[in-house]
């Protein structure tokens, strides 16, 4: 039984670390839903795809967490071996009926019966966890906390940025948000000089509703614009560290 239990206790664990690790991701820019994706994919070792894996790989933060969470992955998933193997070893022990004790009444089930009834145990705990991890008041409040606490780590204090497109050699288009406390609010493109300090070249501003193409070295960038900007997508990760 206490193997039982282990099992139900490294499932928990694994969701949470699963979780955990798409905020992670998400505070160095990726979306909510490619983030939680590529977490469940670095943890199970499964279901990369080739253009969001470059997004993960090109990115030195993202490769960190990918590491861990790997790691985490694999050491779960030996618990999880051990833990069913010890479950069947010890039923295997067992007399063919087990005796349990109900107001004052003893009952006699077969072990196979034991076995069924652990196993709709793990699945009804496994329901339960994802339900309490994906639509939870509780821990979509928990989630605000820890992204919160996470962000004022130095690991996240790069700019947050949307990336759009990744084409060959880990060049791509991306969309980033220039805050209050950006160092480009104020300043014109050519005091900026995005090409050669930060590696990017400037495609096109977004104002509000309006779009501004193609500017020019004398267009002045302003608090709450949106800046689409083209370049080798880990160069602009490392040079764009900008605190969100």
């Amino acid at each position: 039984m206490i193997y039982l239990f282990l099992i139900i206790m490294v499932l928990g664990i694994s969701f949470l670390v699963v979780r955990v690790g798409g905020l992670a991701l998400e505070l160095t820019g990726m979306g909510a839903k490619q983030a939680n994706f590529q977490s469940l994919s670095c943890f199970t070792g499964t279901g990369f795809t080739t253009r969001e894996s470059e997004m993960v790989v090109n990115h030195p933060v993202r490769r960190r967490i990918a590491v861990v969470l790997m790691v985490a992955g694999n050491i779960v998933f030996v618990t999880m071996i051990g833990s069913f193997v010890n479950t069947l070893a010890t039923s295997r022990d067992m007399q063919e009926h087990v005796s349990m004790s109900f107001i004052s009444k003893e009952i006699r089930l077969h072990y196979s019966l034991v076995m069924v009834g652990e196993l709709l145990l793990v699945m009804l705990s496994f329901w339960v966890l994802y339900v309490f991890f994906t639509r939870s008041p509780l821990w979509g409040y928990l989630q605000k906390r820890i992204k919160a606490r996470m962000s004022e780590m130095n690991a996240f204090s790069q700019v947050n940025f949307e990336e759009f497109m990744i084409g060959t050699h880990g060049c791509g288009t991306i969309r980033m948000k220039v805050k209050a406390d950006s160092p480009f609010c104020g300043r014109t493109l050519g005091e900026i000089n995005m090409r050669a300090e930060y590696h990017a070249q400037v495609l096109a501003f977004e104002r509000g509703h309006n779009i501004i193409y193609n500017p020019s070295a004398t267009d002045k960038v302003e608090c709450g614009d949106f800046l689409i900007l083209f370049g080798k997508i880990s160069d602009m990760a490392s040079k764009l560290k900008i605190k969100d």
